[in-house]
This record gives C-alpha cells, sequence and structure tokens, in this order.
C-alpha cells in the first residue's frame, strides 16, 4: 500500500470535509495517508473522519491581529515573522515525526489563508525527493471586492494600499510555490484557468457529497411546505437572497401561501445571520422565517428528508460577486436528490451543473424563482411531498468517493 503526506491547516476540517473525505476513501484503492496539521481545537462536524491514520499536531505562532488601520500596518510588519515563518513548526514536525521511505507523494491542502504550509511543503518535498501536489480549495482571485477602491480620503488612501501590499505579498508566495509543484489539483473551472497561469498541470477536482450519509432515502410527507437551508450565510455579495425574498411577497400577493403552511428554515449559526436578518427585503418574507441552530452534518439527511426545497444562496458571477464557488451544501443536496432552488444563479459553472444534474433551478429573475416555488407548491399539496429526477449518471461524478479516485489516478501519474 502506497501512503501519502497531506499537510494541511484544520484535520479534521472545520467546515470544507475535503481532505477528510480523500483520507478516508484512499483504503479503497490501495493508498493510505499519514497527516500534519495546526494544533487547534475547533468545534466542527467532521470528527468522524478521523480513522487511524497518524496525525501529528503543530503549534504556530499567534496569527491574531488587532483591528482596522492599525491591523492592516501590523500585518504587513509582520508578514514574515509571523506568517511565512510559521513554515517552520510543520517542517520540523516532519523532520522529527515522518520518514522519507514511507512516502510516495506529497500533498498539500489549503485554502487562501494560509499559504506558509505550501512553502513548508515545498522545502520538505524537493529535500526528499518526491513529487509535491498542492490542493487550493480557496483562492484570493475568486473573493468578492476585499478592499475599498473608492479613495474617499487620505486614510481610505493608506488602508487600501497596505491591504493590496499585504495581499499581493501573500501571492508571491503562494504563486512561486506553484511554479515549483508537480501538480495542482483544485475545485472549480474558475480556479483552474487562474491556477494555470502559474503551472502547466492543473486538475480540476469538485467538491462533491458522501455517498454514504447524502443518498436518496425515504421522504415525509408534511404538513408544512419547507424551504429550508443548512450552512452559513457571509455577504450579500457573496450570497444574495433578494430573489427569495421577493418570490415570497409576490406568493402572498397572489392569495397562494401563509405563514402556516409555508416556511423558510436556516439552520444557520447566530454569527452568520446578519446578511439574513440586515437585507433590506428581510421584512417582505420576515413572517415566514425561522432561525435555527446549525446542525451536526449527520443529521442533516433527515432535515432533507422533510424539506420541499433545498435552498442555496449564491450570486452572480462578477467583480463583487464569487467566482467558482461550489458550496459543499450543493453537493449534500444533490446527493440527497431533494429539489435545490439556487438564488441568484451565478449564471456560470454552479448554473451548469444544476441545469445537467436536473435537480432544480438557478434563478436569474423574480419569475424564475416563484414559476419553481409555485410548481412545487402545488406538487407538495397534492402528494404531501416533492419530487425531482436526477440524472443519475452526471450525478455520480461528484461523489466523494469518486473524487477520491481522482487523487489517486494523479498521484499515481506523477510517481511513474
Amino acid at each position: 500500500m502506497r501512503k501519502v503526506l497531506l499537510l494541511t491547516e484544520v484535520f479534521p476540517p472545520a467546515f470544507n470535509p475535503r481532505m477528510g473525505y480523500l483520507v478516508r476513501y484512499l483504503s479503497a484503492f490501495d493508498w493510505d495517508a499519514d497527516i500534519i496539521t495546526e494544533n487547534i481545537i475547533q468545534e466542527n462536524n467532521f470528527k468522524s473522519l478521523i480513522g487511524n491514520n497518524k496525525i501529528v499536531r503543530v503549534n504556530l505562532k499567534n496569527t491574531d491581529t488587532p483591528h482596522g488601520l492599525i491591523q492592516k500596518i501590523w500585518r504587513l510588519i509582520n508578514l514574515k515573522r509571523h506568517f511565512i515563518n510559521n513554515r517552520q513548526p510543520f517542517i520540523k514536525g516532519i523532520k522529527l515525526n515522518f520518514k522519507k521511505d514511507d512516502y510516495s507523494v506529497m500533498l498539500v491542502s489549503v485554502a487562501w489563508a494560509n499559504l506558509f504550509i505550501l512553502d513548508a511543503g515545498l522545502k520538505i518535498s524537493k529535500k526528499w525527493g518526491i513529487p509535491l501536489i498542492i490542493d487550493l480549495r480557496d483562492i484570493q482571485e475568486q473573493k468578492p471586492e476585499m478592499i475599498n477602491t473608492i479613495d474617499k480620503s487620505l486614510k481610505d488612501l493608506l488602508v487600501n494600499y497596505l491591504q493590496r501590499s499585504f495581499e499581493n505579498n501573500r501571492l508571491k508566495l503562494r504563486n512561486n510555490v506553484l511554479l515549483h509543484a508537480t501538480a495542482v489539483t483544485t475545485v472549480s473551472a474558475f480556479h483552474v484557468e487562474q491556477i494555470s497561469k502559474y503551472n502547466n498541470n492543473v486538475v480540476l477536482i469538485s467538491n462533491g457529497f458522501d455517498p454514504d450519509l447524502f443518498h436518496p432515502g425515504y421522504i415525509e410527507r408534511t404538513d408544512t411546505f419547507l424551504i429550508i437551508y443548512t450552512g452559513l450565510v457571509f455577504s450579500e455579495n457573496e450570497q444574495d437572497p433578494t430573489l427569495l425574498f421577493e418570490a415570497v411577497s409576490q406568493l402572498e400577493k397572489n392569495d397562494i401561501i401563509n405563514k402556516e403552511s409555508f416556511r423558510i428554515q436556516f439552520f444557520t449559526p447566530g454569527n452568520f445571520r446578519s446578511a439574513i436578518l440586515n437585507h433590506k427585503l428581510f421584512p417582505m418574507a420576515e413572517k415566514y422565517i425561522d432561525f435555527f441552530d446549525y446542525v451536526d452534518f449527520k443529521k442533516v439527511p433527515e432535515l432533507l428528508q422533510k424539506a420541499s426545497i433545498a435552498l442555496v444562496l449564491t450570486n452572480f458571477l462578477s467583480n463583487k460577486g464569487p467566482k467558482g464557488v461550489l458550496t459543499t451544501k450543493f453537493f449534500d443536496y444533490l446527493g440527497a436528490e431533494r429539489p435545490v432552488l439556487c438564488v441568484r444563479s451565478d449564471e456560470d459553472i454552479l448554473e451548469n451543473i444544476i441545469n445537467n444534474a436536473n435537480i432544480g433551478i438557478s434563478a436569474r429573475t423574480v419569475n424564475d424563482a416563484y414559476n419553481f416555488i409555485l410548481d412545487k407548491w402545488y406538487e407538495w399539496k397534492e402528494k404531501g411531498y416533492t419530487t425531482v429526477k436526477v440524472n443519475q449518471e452526471y450525478k455520480q461524478r461528484f461523489s466523494r468517493e469518486a473524487q477520491a479516485k481522482q487523487f489517486v489516478d494523479l498521484f499515481e501519474r506523477v510517481i511513474l
């Protein structure tokens, strides 16, 4: 059995289970993994993904920063000392706990923040003489505009300059490692396009669903039509519920729905609800909306059995909106085969997947959202539940097990 050494910032993952599922399914393809990660304890839903793999946890220097203008100055001045130099605990941890002859490949998986782990992976892979594969789950280029581009004052000019300088320095670090990597994996066509500027061996491995957990099951008859959202909500630039609120308002005006039989349920932590609560159109739909605590991912299938519609929140791909972002919650809905309403459509890759899978609609207009809800409402009135006929062949390419096979295929190509 061949082995891969995985370097990543959090294991088990706090919110993105991509690496957890890879490790879980590797044995099915005669591979295994050991892991080195940061020594932090996070409340997360994925502890069950930890198996018998060797996991080494290292302590990093404190990267907490002050707020406001002071934060920007502090981050720039301390970039090397507090960010780049945090590669050293990973390098030391590998030297003390792992032997190069045990591993055929090194895999580094990070989001857009902890890029110093990339540098640690590059240095050890060169010393050991083994292929380095980088998995970039998020990249800076996908984010909505993070700085104020309108310089209204001298302070704005300074803040923007410091922010740009910090981000540019981190990108230089990332791009330098990409130039030396054997291969790079990432999650969407947009990401592939961006990363291909720095590496000519970029492989698309999408996120997906756990086939053991999210699969078609018993669909409950309900006395209430339920639109269910399970996950975090960030800014309106990233996740815009406008079309949902407007469609619900129109359904009410047309005397189709009432608050007793029609509910929108957000299973979202309290500190991630502000984008909904502070939305200017929230009052239009407020009487229909309930908030609940975030639920363990193993309980999500039970919720989906009751869902008349599973809600995805995103936004139009633009300079301010997300680029190439495919929320893992969508893939959970796909695995469970529940009708999906995506608002607002990204008019890009997510819309294409929804259409190809025949799982629901990616709404570009209020009428799109209105008509989809109306159609499912009438189906629910007749049956007590809703259904969708998913393209099964297309769906299977997004299972976590299939994605583990894609990683293994890449591992075996680069060691030939």
